[in-house]
This record gives C-alpha cells, sequence and structure tokens, in this order.
C-alpha cells in the first residue's frame, strides 16, 4: 500500500521534527536524573565500569539508557549530550515503526497509522 507507507514515513518525519528542537534548545547542563545516568554511561563506556563514582558500582539505576548513552559516547569518543538526544530522536522513529508494524499485525492496517501517529507525538 504505498499512500499507507507514504503516510507513515511522513508521520515518522513529524517525529524527528517534533524532537529536533530538543536537539538545539536544551539547556548546556544536565538536570536531575541525567547526571546519573551521564555518569553511569561515562564510566561503562571509558573505563568499562557501571559506577556512578569510579571503583564504585552501583545498581542504583536500571541499565537500558546508560548502556545506550554509552554506545552513543563511544561512537563519537567522548560524552557528548547532543549525540545521546540526537540517537534518542531517531529511536523515535524505530519506535514508530516499531508500533505501525505491532499496530498492523494485532488490528489490521486501520490500526497502523494511527499508532503510529500517537507514537510519533508522545513526548
Amino acid at each position: 500500500m504505498p499512500s499507507g507507507r507514504l503516510a507513515l514515513g511522513l508521520i515518522c518525519l513529524a517525529a524527528v521534527a517534533l524532537r529536533l528542537p530538543m536537539i538545539w534548545l536544551r539547556p548546556p547542563a544536565l538536570l536531575d536524573d541525567e547526571v546519573g545516568y551521564h555518569k553511569i554511561a561515562e564510566g561503562v563506556a571509558f573505563r568499562g565500569e557501571y559506577a556512578v563514582h569510579p571503583g564504585q558500582p552501583t545498581c542504583y539505576r536500571s541499565p537500558g539508557l546508560p548502556l545506550f548513552l554509552a554506545s552513543m559516547y563511544r561512537v563519537v569518543g567522548r560524552p557528548s549530550v547532543a549525540a545521546a538526544v540526537a540517537a534518542q530522536a531517531m529511536a523515535a522513529v524505530a519506535l514508530c515503526l516499531a508500533v505501525a508494524a505491532l499496530a498492523r499485525r494485532v488490528g489490521g492496517e486501520r490500526a497502523a497509522l494511527p499508532a503510529a501517529a500517537l507514537a510519533a507525538v508522545h513526548p
């Protein structure tokens, strides 16, 4: 269904467009929980340890986001909040596609686009 693919592509484009201001307009300093996630990701990426403070392993945070951030930091070669936010924006596109595929499988073609659109605008 070409029109369905075009609509899904436009929804994915909207998901990125809605998140781009986060890259440009976010404050330069890390806020609240971001500090802990950043420090753990930095430890994983560059010291090989899951720790907020060097030499003091932690289980305070779940591993998903720190491991995702650590992979971004390794790709860039240094801790980069902008790269992490950009990667999260791209993950939003993948989420839209996954939600559309799941909705199509569960509710048919009519459910796929509305589900993807809801995922696109979810903050």
